[in-house]
């Protein structure tokens, strides 16, 4: 419809009709908590960092939710749709974009945890580079350092993976330790959780 309507208004330049039918329509729908319509018009106008931005703002909320909900769940899809389009296209480059992808790897580790899966829950955490899993003091005073730089979503939602990585820790060795009683040996799963490989999360902070 709005395609149809661009020659009536005479907007026959690209850029005026990004512009001025969809930009205004996603900054209405942005203020309107429309979040996935909003990314989704911002996204059609070519407004590439806006998209990203918007997408870390709102990735960042679902996050720190007790539980998503369908409009959240339906913002995440929406994330990693757009996300693996930017990827192959090398758009939007930056802080914005990697806390995208950051978020949305904590978003899948709870999913694991919950399901069961804590193992892959911990591959996932270790993936973001966001906690430090070894003992190496030279990775931990890094990572201390780079908090500051990293995005506000994901500064906000400290306490949410630190937890989760604590919490997922416990999970594996819960669940080594269940294996080896029924014949596993446990010790070809131990070292994702030896002492080297638990976080000094204080120093994260």
């Amino acid at each position: 419809m709005i395609e149809q309507s661009a020659p009536l208004l005479r907007l026959t330049e690209a850029q005026q009709y990004a512009e001025h039918i969809l930009v205004r329509a996603a900054r209405d729908s942005e203020e309107n908590d429309r979040v996935s319509e909003a990314i989704r018009l911002y996204n059609l106008a070519g407004d590439y960092a806006t998209v990203v931005a918007c997408l870390a703002t709102a990735i960042g909320n679902t996050v720190a939710s007790s539980g998503p909900d369908e409009k959240a769940r339906d913002i995440e899809r929406t994330a990693s749709e757009i996300l693996h389009h930017y990827e192959r296209t090398n758009r939007a480059v930056g802080k914005n974009r990697d806390a995208v992808v950051k978020l949305l790897k904590i978003r899948e580790a709870m999913e694991a945890k919950a399901n069961g899966k804590p193992e892959i829950a911990l591959e996932l955490l270790e993936s973001t580079n966001l906690v430090p899993l070894g003992g190496d003091m030279v990775k931990i005073t890094k990572r201390a350092e780079e908090f500051k730089e990293l995005h506000e979503s994901v500064q906000r939602n400290l306490q949410v993976y630190l937890s989760l990585t604590m919490d997922t820790l416990a999970g594996v060795h819960q669940k080594v330790k269940s294996m080896s009683v029924s014949g596993y040996d446990e010790a070809d799963g131990m070292h994702l959780i030896s002492s080297d490989n638990i976080p000094t999360c204080s120093s994260c902070i």
